[in-house]
């Protein structure tokens, strides 16, 4: 409902609680009436928005593989409608390209012609047991609409593909006048390529065409996977910026060896 009847401007506010399969495509508001997304109760990261489902109903397929259901909305993201994040109780597992290639704990695969999900729990065991959550799309997509001015402030935003909060400098209109603020931001994956990151500005173009008016403040931005094991994922990844600011957040990449900022040109 808040996709579909907010208008440039708009506040909505969010309870607490945890809202799952999250996807947002904010539209614009103006320097003087912005469109504002919010924590009804104005205390950071008790309201949860996740880009993710929950995924329950596993079964043994072989040995310490488990396989459960798992159908795409149409809100998934880019071509392959694959999940390409899957956290168990928010550690990140790492996505295979086939089902033969899972063949130690933390490894998944998710066939989309069959809508079937194999995972090879953390510890083992039936993921049954734990918080199971799988994105196929980003939280906060700024990609499709080019929106400007829109503030964000207060959620626990979670579980994306690609990205949780994503932009772009060359589809179409740029954004400016962005303001994500007092925000928790974690868990994100993809598959081999494109920098997966918590907060991206998707690729390069000339400078003056870059990510412009872009500000990420007193967040804390954590737990992006990397899947090459170096440089390919980051916590803030922008390329071509021009007037990004980020301000007062704390950036964890730990392990992962992954860009916990890159002004990428």
């Amino acid at each position: 409902k808040v996709q579909t009847t907010l208008a440039g401007g708009d506040t909505v506010f969010f309870g607490t609680g945890t809202w799952r399969d999250v996807y947002l495509v904010p539209p614009g508001g103006t320097a003087s009436d912005k469109t504002l997304y919010a924590c009804s109760s104005f205390v950071q990261g008790i309201a949860h928005l996740w880009g993710s489902q929950q995924i329950t109903g596993w079964t043994v397929y072989s040995g310490n593989v488990y396989q459960a259901s798992f159908t795409a909305g149409s809100n998934c993201w880019q071509a392959q409608e694959a999940i390409k994040c899957l956290a168990q109780d928010d550690s990140l597992l790492k996505w295979e390209a086939t089902l033969g290639a899972v063949n130690a704990a933390g490894e998944y695969f998710h066939n989309t012609t069959t809508d079937v999900v194999y995972a090879w729990a953390y510890g083992g065991g039936d993921p049954d047991g734990y918080d199971m959550e799988g994105s196929c799309h980003p939280v906060f997509d700024f990609v499709d609409n080019g929106s400007s001015h829109v503030t964000v402030w207060g959620f626990d935003l979670r579980y994306g593909k690609q990205g949780i909060v994503v932009f772009c400098n060359d589809c179409g209109v740029t954004p400016d006048s962005i303001l994500i603020s007092h925000c928790n931001i974690s868990g994100v994956g993809h598959n081999d390529w494109d920098n997966p990151s918590c907060v991206i500005w998707l690729w390069n173009a000339d400078v003056t065409n870059g990510s412009v008016g872009i500000t990420v403040q007193a967040c804390s931005i954590s737990n992006f996977w990397d899947p090459y094991g170096y440089d390919h994922g980051g916590g803030v990844v922008l390329y071509g910026s021009i007037n990004a600011v980020i301000e007062s957040c704390y950036v964890d990449g730990r392990g992962r060896g992954n860009d916990g900022i890159y002004f990428k040109s």
